[in-house]
């Protein structure tokens, strides 16, 4: 609970529809009562942001979102749906051509969702526009029960997923690659052979650890900027001195 109130929190943040003009957040107290959970439980999800470095506590002031955190456009803290991702960057984001189907599982993808090789998948391929140009194009596969049957419409793609499985997503493993363009990614992206460009491969699981969808996302260069916030694993004190 305390993971999906600091989610909640993150998502408003970032959306600055929760911070006043001066960065100030609500109280603990009016924050549990939007989110219909304990003061605890608030507690605890404002002080793990702190330790992110996403919010700064003053004693006796309140608690205040981090300056540098507006500066962020994309940031992978938060799984987005492709779309959602481009929009986050200021683009337009629509999806300019897909296909859904029985498909076969991949010994990556075997691997990554713990089925066997044989196991009845679907496939998903889908471009991603950013106004108007190929910016992602997403593989995806998903294990189900009788792939011939019927599919949902194929829209956001988290819903898409949770309609076909039954399951609910709420979080992903992540995993970034620097990869070269072959011929087949070129085309699809309207790039040069061998242009540079991120690989997102990504687990989606529901709350309980279920492997329930695998993607591949690759991603045109210079459209979507991707912004990580590091952190040291420790503060320095004064006469401290850190060594990199």
């Amino acid at each position: 609970l305390v993971e999906q109130v600091r989610q909640q929190l993150l998502l408003w943040i970032r959306d600055e529809t929760l911070a006043a003009e001066n960065g100030s957040l609500p109280s603990e107290s009016e924050l549990a009562e939007r989110l219909a959970v304990s003061r605890a439980t608030v507690r605890d999800a404002l002080a793990q942001l702190e330790r992110d470095r996403i919010v700064t506590r003053r004693q006796g002031a309140g608690t205040y979102v981090n300056p540098s955190v507006k500066e962020f456009t994309t940031s992978l803290d938060v799984l987005r749906d492709p779309a959602s991702l481009i929009e986050a960057a200021g683009r337009k984001a629509s999806i300019g051509s897909h296909s859904v189907g029985p498909a076969t599982l991949s010994p990556a993808a075997a691997a990554a969702l713990d089925r066997p090789n044989a196991a009845p998948v679907i496939g998903i391929s889908a471009t991603y526009l950013a106004d108007g140009r190929p910016a992602i194009w997403l593989e995806g596969l998903i294990p189900v029960v009788d792939p011939t049957a019927v599919t949902p419409a194929f829209a956001a793609l988290a819903q898409f997923v949770s309609e076909l499985t039954g399951q609910i997503i709420t979080h992903s493993i992540a995993t970034l690659e620097a990869v070269s363009a072959d011929r087949r990614l070129a085309q699809r992206l309207v790039l040069t052979a061998g242009q540079p460009l991120i690989c997102l491969i990504d687990i989606y699981l529901t709350a309980e650890g279920s492997r329930v969808f695998y993607s591949q996302s690759w991603m045109a260069p210079g459209l979507i900027p991707i912004q990580v916030l590091r952190k040291t694993d420790s503060v320095p004190r004064p006469g401290r001195v850190s060594i990199w």
